[in-house]
C-alpha cells in the first residue's frame, strides 16, 4: 500500500485490523521542504504510538528508514520509544540511503551507526536485524555509545547484520583495514555488552558476466558462554558460481537461527 502518511492516515491504517502480529513500513518520499528528516523521525514517532495504543500485541516490526540521520543523530536520542511495544519480538532496521562517511587514515568509507534504534528497545525484543544499504554496521562505534549512554539491552537479544559490501579473498588493502574493524567491533560488543548472541554477514556480488557470476559471503558468528567471561567464535567463508538472475542477491539474505 502506497500513500501519504499524516496522523489521521496512520491512525486509519492501524486500528483497522483486529488482531495485526506483523507491521512494515517503508518511506519512499517524505515531502516536507528544508525539514524531510525531522519529518520523517515525526512520522515514525506516529507510527510506534498508533502500534502501541490499536496493536500492542505486534511480535514483528519492519522499518525502512530514508534517511539515516534520524537514527544516527545525537538530534535524535530517546526519540524512537520502541519499549512500548511490550510483545514486540523482532525488530528489522533497513535504510534507503548511505551511512556516514568514515575517514581512517588514507582510507574513506561508507558506514552505518543506528545507535538511536537501541535507545528505548522493548525488554522482550529477541531479534534485532540491521540491513543497511551500502556499507558495513559501524559495530565498534555503537559498543562504545550504547556504553556511554548507559544502555541496558535486552537480556536475550539476538544482533544480526546483514551488510552488501567488499570482502572477496584476497582483501584490498582498504577491505581489509574495513574487515579488521568490524570484526574488533564485535568482539568489543560482546565483551562490553554481554550480547547472548550475535551474528554478521556480509555477501559481495562480482560484476562479471551475465551468464555466470560469483557470490560470495562470510558469516561471523559469536555466543557468549558465560556472561561477558568468554565467548565462542566461528566464521565461515564461501565462494560459489551463481547463474540465476543477478538482482537476486539484493533480497533476502535469509535468516540465520
Amino acid at each position: 500500500m502506497r500513500c501519504y502518511f499524516n496522523n489521521a492516515t496512520i491512525s486509519a491504517i492501524l486500528s483497522t485490523p483486529t488482531a495485526l502480529t506483523s507491521f512494515g513500513l517503508k518511506s519512499r518520499y517524505i515531502p516536507h521542504r528544508g525539514d524531510a528528516i525531522r519529518a520523517e523521525a515525526q512520522i515514525l514517532q506516529h507510527v510506534l504510538a498508533g502500534l502501541a495504543k490499536w496493536q500492542p500485541q505486534v511480535k514483528t516490526l519492519n522499518l525502512g528508514i530514508q534517511y539515516n540521520g534520524i537514527i544516527s543523530s545525537d538530534l535524535f536520542q530517546n526519540t524512537f520509544d520502541f519499549a512500548q511495544l511490550t510483545s514486540l519480538k523482532e525488530l528489522v532496521i533497513s535504510n534507503r540511503t548511505g551511512g556516514e562517511m568514515i575517514i581512517d587514515g588514507s582510507f574513506h568509507y561508507l558506514s552505518w551507526c543506528p545507535i538511536n534504534v537501541f535507545d528505548r528497545l522493548p525488554s522482550g525484543l529477541e531479534c534485532l536485524q540491521l540491513r543497511p544499504n551500502r556499507g558495513p554496521v559501524e559495530l565498534n562505534k555503537l559498543a562504545d555509545l550504547i556504553c556511554q549512554r548507559c544502555i541496558c539491552l535486552p537480556e536475550a537479544l539476538r544482533l544480526e547484520c546483514y551488510t552488501i559490501e567488499p570482502h572477496l579473498r584476497p582483501l584490498k588493502e582498504v577491505d581489509q583495514a574495513i574487515d579488521q574493524s568490524h570484526i574488533f567491533g564485535i568482539e568489543k560488543f560482546m565483551t562490553q555488552c554481554s550480547l547472548p548472541r550475535l551474528i554478521y554477514v556480509q555477501a559481495q556480488h562480482s560484476m562479471g558476466g551475465e551468464e555466470s557470476s560469483l557470490l560470495s559471503k562470510t558469516t561471523d558468528v559469536r555466543r557468549n558462554a558465560d556472561g561477558s567471561a568468554g565467548f565462542a567464535m566461528s566464521t565461515s567463508y564461501e565462494t560459489f558460481q551463481w547463474s540465476a538472475k543477478r538482482h537476486l542477491l539484493f533480497g533476502n539474505l535469509g535468516r540465520l537461527v
